[in-house]
């Protein structure tokens, strides 16, 4: 199984790519509003289906829905963003109307984060409904979306909701949800709609108060049964429980998930049995997990620059042509810190320590891994590695030409040896080593900035690739050669330096389980694995969130003193041709929110909402 990502509902963090949402056009009949809108993850059981899918995905495949809402601007709306959080909507609030169940649940958790919540993404997506729309009445609403559901025209040729069969384009597996304010008429209805010969409603019942009779699971059970069809039909239970396992002893702001699928459940908030299968999902964020991801960020962020100078720069900026012959007079107080370290590096014992020839540098300790790397204690680190660490820090072309001058004029005039590797086939390893040999006249072309800066990134792509490699390999999670197809080539900068931020994605999410989680090396060798695999034909976006198999019983144990953050439970009863569901969800997250007046609460408070989703009609694929 490789990894499957789902896009992440937030662009709070600054690092990830920007993303806008397609615009799309908005059809409008009378006073009913179209809006095509992604399913949220609550209102789909695709969960219960999937999860013991090699591809599962909280979003895998997101499907689209209409939603039918009223407009209280009557000023025609031509077109419209679909809902998605990545294109910074106008602030909603997070109040809920529903039961006035208004009370704090004290999970026994500590969700004091050294990151606010604002900060951070949520889990799952909601349905956020513009103050500029407004709610049918009940009644009005299921007369619209029966309108649809019978075809009625001119009203379906107006919203565009012509089915396939009549020439249209909509699908018959399209939900269909008209937006109502059941407050006053029936108890928390919020949305109610149909999807091919399926009735659907959704109910908000407020918050969550552990000891309101009518939130427990008995109380659900007769509410399922009193819906005429599930009456004297044996019912069957599952749940779906997701569990947040906050940072350890770093304060990164990566997700990590432990979720778990199981039947029977004999409550909300049931805590998983042993043999229920439990997948893990981490959501990694660049230089994020410990300081030592941090510090390898900084270099990729370095790399980054130059290579963006690259591009600006031209060949025919400054002949460079006498950096041999060249003698450099520049004032002591010209000298930069980069400079001066360049030439201490010159001053130190070029070659390498004998005592880093050990075996010892394996180990199951990837903490100790990330500190060889970063202090840069290992065999394979050599003259142009270490070079490149200092470098990287020059602020401009001209500090880059005084630092390679220095080297270039040290080895040309014997004082300064070089300790080169073997392997080490970059254009500024080969120019060091015909000054070594004394076959100055066979240097390489080294003239115009671009081509100084081009060998200043050939050196940071092959130093960083080999890091990334020594870590994965010295912590036993791939075999050698493995990771070689992401092995970087200056003739595709812009491919290398993808494939250098996949591998240091792969850190990331292997040091959030490790700490988080104390998974096994045989565990995260396989993950490592799949996620090779999956990077080896898609691309890196920081905003996914990786997916798992994990035994239920190596991750329980990070379970001791949490709460789920998230419970879901489906009661269904079903004969051969029909059937009907019931399904609890109960969130920190105000997935449908429609009341612009009340005061936003904060999702720190993680304070829990409860919804019921009710479906009922012909099982898939059966035709009546």
């Amino acid at each position: 199984m490789s990894p499957i990502p789902i896009s992440s509902v937030s662009s709070s963090n600054p690092k990830s790519a920007d993303k806008t949402s397609s615009e799309v056009r908005c059809h409008k009949s009378e006073n009913v509003i179209r809006l095509d809108v992604k399913i949220p993850f609550f209102l789909s059981n695709d969960v219960f289906k999937d999860f013991f899918k090699s591809s599962y995905s909280w979003q895998e495949n997101a499907q689209t829905m209409v939603l039918l809402v009223a407009n209280n601007d009557d000023s025609s709306t031509k077109q419209y963003f679909s809902s998605n959080r990545s294109t910074n909507p106008d602030p909603v609030n997070y109040s809920i109307g529903g039961c006035p169940l208004e009370c704090p649940f004290d999970p026994n958790e500590n969700f004091d984060d050294a990151i606010g919540f604002d900060e951070i993404p949520l889990v799952f997506e909601g349905l956020k409904i513009l103050a500029k729309y407004k709610p049918f009445p009940v009644s009005e609403g299921k007369m619209i979306t029966k309108k649809v559901n019978l075809q009625i025209q001119p009203f379906v040729q107006q919203l565009n909701l012509l089915r396939s069969e009549n020439g249209g384009m909509m699908s018959d597996d399209v939900s269909i949800f008209a937006f109502v304010n059941g407050m006053s008429e029936e108890n928390g209805l919020t949305l109610t709609g149909f999807r091919s010969s399926k009735s659907l409603n959704v109910h908000i019942l407020g918050r969550y108060r552990p000891e309101a009779s009518m939130l427990k699971m008995e109380s659900f059970r007769r509410y399922h049964e009193q819906n005429l069809f599930a009456k004297n039909r044996p019912m069957t239970s599952v749940a779906h429980a997701v569990y947040e396992k906050l940072h350890g002893e770093y304060p990164s702001r990566g997700k990590v998930y432990m979720e778990f699928v199981f039947e029977d459940p004999n409550s909300v908030f049931s805590t998983p049995p042993e043999d229920c299968t439990s997948k893990i999902a981490i959501r990694p964020l660049p230089g994020d997990a410990n300081p030592s991801t941090q510090a390898l960020w900084k270099e990729i962020e370095d790399l980054e620059r130059w290579i963006t100078l690259l591009s600006q720069s031209s060949n025919a900026v400054g002949d460079y042509s006498g950096v041999l012959n060249a003698t450099l007079n520049i004032e002591e107080n010209e000298v930069t810190d980069n400079v001066k370290a360049v030439e201490d590096l010159l001053r130190q014992e070029p070659v390498i320590d004998s005592l880093r020839h050990s075996a010892r540098e394996f180990s199951d300790s990837l903490d100790l891994v990330l500190k060889q790397v970063v202090e840069q204690k290992r065999a394979d680190c050599d003259f142009t590695d270490k070079l490149w660490s200092i470098v990287r820090k020059t602020e401009n072309a001209d500090e880059l030409k005084e630092c390679l001058y220095k080297i270039f004029q040290a080895v040309l005039n014997k004082l300064y040896r070089p300790y080169l590797l073997l392997t080490n086939q970059t254009v500024l390893a080969k120019n060091l080593s015909m000054l070594i040999k004394g076959e100055a006249s066979k240097l390489m072309d080294i003239n115009g900035q671009d081509t100084m800066i081009r060998m200043l990134i050939e050196c940071g792509l092959t130093k960083l690739f080999k890091d990334y490699n020594f870590i994965l390999g010295m912590s036993h999670l791939i075999e050698r050669g493995e990771v070689d197809s992401f092995a970087p080539t200056v003739a595709d900068i812009p491919k290398s330096f993808s494939n250098l931020k996949k591998l240091h994605c792969i850190v990331e999410v292997m040091c959030l389980s490790k700490e988080r989680l104390t998974l096994s090396v045989n565990h995260q060798e396989i993950h490592v694995k799949k996620m090779v695999q999956y990077f080896s034909e898609h691309p890196l976006l920081w905003e996914n969130i990786y997916h798992f198999d994990v035994p239920s019983n190596d991750v329980r144990r990070a379970m001791v003193g949490l709460h789920p953050i998230y419970f879901k439970v489906k009661m269904e009863s079903c004969t051969a041709l029909k059937c009907t569901s019931t399904t609890i969800v109960v969130s920190p997250e105000a997935y449908i929110n429609y009341k612009p007046n009340e005061k936003e609460d904060s999702h720190a408070s993680r304070q829990y909402n409860v919804y019921l989703f009710c479906e009922n009609g012909l099982l898939e694929g059966k035709v009546s």
